[in-house]
C-alpha cells in the first residue's frame, strides 16, 4: 500500500483544504481515521480482536485489536472497500459475511452492503470477538450470522 489512499474513495468530498487523503504512519486515512482495508481483514482474523457492526449498515464496522490499545484505527469505513482488487474484494466479502454478517458486492462498478431484516431500531448487527482458532465467536446474546445457504436464497429472489 502506497502513502496515498485511493483517490476514489472519497471522490466528491468536500476535504476541507486538508489536500489528497493519505495514509498515516499508525495506518488511518488522514481525512475519515478509517484503518485499511488491509488491517481490517487482518483484524477479522486476528485471534482476540473484537468486532461489532453500527446502526450503519454497509457503512462501517469497529474492529478492534487484541489489548484493545494500539494507537491506530478501531473503525473501518467500507468506502475503502473501493481500493481493493476483485479477488481482494471477495476475499474481505467472505469474511465479513462470517464476522459481521453481512454480505458485500459489486454491482456494475458499485459497492453494496446486504443484511439481514430486522425489527431493531439499529438494524442488523452483531458483536464478539475472533476466536483463537481466528473465527468469530458472537456473544451469546448477539445475533448470529447467517449460513451459506441463506445467503444463496436470498440471491435467487
Amino acid at each position: 500500500m502506497g502513502n496515498e489512499v485511493d483517490q476514489r474513495v472519497h471522490a466528491g468530498e468536500h476535504m476541507y483544504g486538508t489536500g489528497a487523503p493519505y495514509w498515516r504512519e499508525d495506518g488511518s486515512c488522514s481525512y475519515c481515521g478509517s484503518m485499511s482495508p488491509a488491517e481490517a481483514l487482518r483484524r477479522m482474523r486476528l485471534p482476540g480482536a473484537h468486532f461489532s457492526g453500527t446502526d450503519k449498515i454497509g457503512y462501517k464496522a469497529y474492529l478492534e485489536a487484541p489489548d484493545r490499545t494500539d494507537r491506530g484505527a478501531s473503525k473501518f469505513y467500507f468506502r475503502h472497500l473501493r481500493e481493493l482488487s476483485d479477488v481482494e474484494f471477495r476475499e474481505f466479502a467472505a469474511r465479513a459475511r462470517k464476522v459481521l454478517g453481512w454480505s458485500f458486492e459489486r454491482d456494475g462498478g458499485e459497492q453494496v452492503c446486504w443484511a439481514p431484516k430486522t425489527t431493531s431500531f439499529y438494524g442488523w448487527q452483531t458483536y464478539g470477538v475472533i476466536g483463537p482458532d481466528g473465527e468469530p465467536v458472537h456473544d451469546k446474546d448477539a445475533p448470529k450470522p447467517m449460513r451459506d445457504e441463506w445467503w444463496a436464497a436470498q440471491a435467487r429472489k
